[in-house]
């Protein structure tokens, strides 16, 4: 591979990481097959390229420097993706492969969409890759090339910055489905036995928070108009911890009604907040992917399963 008039080939970064293993020249060596001026000729060529030192020389082997552990950290990476691709596209297996590869929130839905393409494509060799996550680190997926799908809700309460990614040129976004704003309690709220609610009511109250991004938490605290109290407030990114909340203390979660069916098994309540003007504006639910793309098969089938699901 060749970038930036650095040139370094996939020999070079077997052999570093040999030595970074075993902790000595003489050691790889001899695991490589290779002669150990051979080795030493090889590394030493890829630290004058970098213009970086990966390990230093000692009378009892070698340790990695601090620089050579931020390079043996892409090297791993760069190694493990070629393994990788030599797994999926061996010339060796000719078997069609059933690829889904999806960053998302987590939903009540999902996992049974994803158990019935399991058990469609079962008689396929079959690559999941689904990564759950906050919204933000769900686009930078998407645009990296991390994954080929994305799944997550969007508001009017999303921040400029949130906007201005999700509107990214690369993109192409699609709405599957809309909701009210609920807001889940369980038998310690005072509002747990209401027929309804409102976001005056709920602004002075505890609050536990899932999957919300950097740039909205420190909104949270210079903004003068939110519905959470921020004196006491939880953030979480696994649904399991908010219930464990929602059910032993009187903390307070909004969500999308794509989150209710995790709580049908647990003491918790849920209703859709009003405000003085009737519903506040719906939430959605889009999954989008980089433009000019093309989905696998099982990726086209989940997006219609997706749509079916929720239609």
């Amino acid at each position: 591979m060749e970038r930036g008039g650095v040139q370094m080939n996939i020999k070079q970064l077997t052999y570093v990481l040999k030595v970074a293993q075993s902790g000595s020249f003489t050691k790889a060596a001899k695991e490589l097959y290779i002669s150990q001026p051979s080795l030493s000729k090889a590394i030493t060529n890829l630290e004058k390229e970098y213009q970086i030192n990966i390990f230093e020389r000692t009378s009892k082997g070698v340790r990695v420097t601090a620089e050579g552990r931020d390079f043996l950290y892409y090297a791993k990476k760069v190694m493990t993706s070629i393994d990788a691709m030599d797994t999926i596209f061996s010339a060796h297996d000719q078997e069609k492969k059933s690829i889904l590869s999806l960053a998302t929130q987590q939903f009540d839905f999902l996992y049974d969409i994803l158990l019935h393409l399991y058990e469609e494509y079962h008689d396929t060799s079959i690559h999941f890759n689904v990564v759950e996550g906050n919204r933000t680190n769900i686009i930078q997926s998407v645009l990296q090339g991390d994954v080929n799908i994305g799944l997550l809700v969007k508001s009017s309460a999303d921040t400029k910055l949130f906007r201005q990614m999700l509107l990214e040129t690369n993109l192409e976004v699609h709405q599957i489905d809309t909701s009210p704003v609920y807001v889940s309690m369980g038998k310690a709220s005072p509002y747990y036995r209401k027929k309804s609610i409102t976001f005056d009511q709920l602004k002075d109250q505890h609050h536990a928070v899932l999957d919300m991004e950097d740039e909205v938490v420190q909104d949270l605290y210079v903004s003068q108009e939110n519905f959470i109290n921020t004196k006491k407030v939880l953030f979480f990114n696994t649904i399991n911890a908010c219930i464990h909340f929602l059910t032993q203390t009187d903390v307070h979660l909004y969500t999308p009604k794509w989150l209710l069916g995790f709580f049908e098994k647990h003491d918790i309540r849920s209703l859709p907040v009003t405000d003085q003007d009737g519903l506040y504006p719906p939430i959605e639910l889009i999954w989008f992917k980089r433009k000019n793309d093309v989905l696998s098969d099982v990726e086209k089938e989940f997006v219609k399963l997706l749509s079916q699901a929720l239609s």
